[in-house]
């Protein structure tokens, strides 16, 4: 190998690895997206997922807790009886919801992030 073959590669490799950093960067930005709460079909309450917040939602069976933080939104605490919906984990790909079905609450990511996954088997 030549001198400017390996100035060549270490030039690739940099645009390449500059480029992967911007991407992922861009990706995680969820400044657009928001979490919107659903009581019995009802909009209760749109919140964004940029800002880090505590969410009370009454349901059928009591208060239940959303909490928003770091670009992502999880049910931090549940009144009914089984706690499925805290299972969910954190959300934060367009679409992906929460659902609370004995409280009649539903959560689900507006303008979030894209999801890499075409299908799930």
């Amino acid at each position: 190998m030549k001198k400017n073959d390996i100035i060549l590669i270490g030039t690739l490799l940099g645009i390449a690895a500059v480029l992967f950093l911007a991407m992922f960067f861009i990706k995680r930005n969820t400044v657009n997206g928001e979490a919107v709460v659903l009581i019995e079909g009802e909009e209760y309450g749109r919140y964004p997922l940029s800002k880090d917040q505590t969410v009370d939602i009454p349901g059928l069976l009591g208060t239940n807790v959303l909490t928003i933080e770091n670009g992502s939104a999880h049910m931090s605490m549940a009144v009914c009886p089984d706690k499925i919906c805290m299972e969910f984990g954190k959300i934060h790909y367009n679409t992906e919801m929460i659902v609370c079905r004995p409280g009649s609450i539903v959560v689900i990511i507006e303008n979030g992030d894209t999801s890499e996954l075409d299908a799930v088997q």
